[in-house]
């Protein structure tokens, strides 16, 4: 059960890592964008 219990922690980190990785792209994006309206 332990083990189970770890797996799903681990896949649910992995998700949230991803998710977090996109938004931080996306964020990246949008400042590169403003940037170069705004210098």
């Amino acid at each position: 059960v332990a083990q189970s219990l770890c797996g799903i922690a681990l896949m649910e980190t992995a998700l949230h890592g991803l998710r977090f990785a996109k938004t931080v792209q996306g964020c990246s994006v949008v400042y590169a964008k403003l940037y170069a309206v705004f210098p």
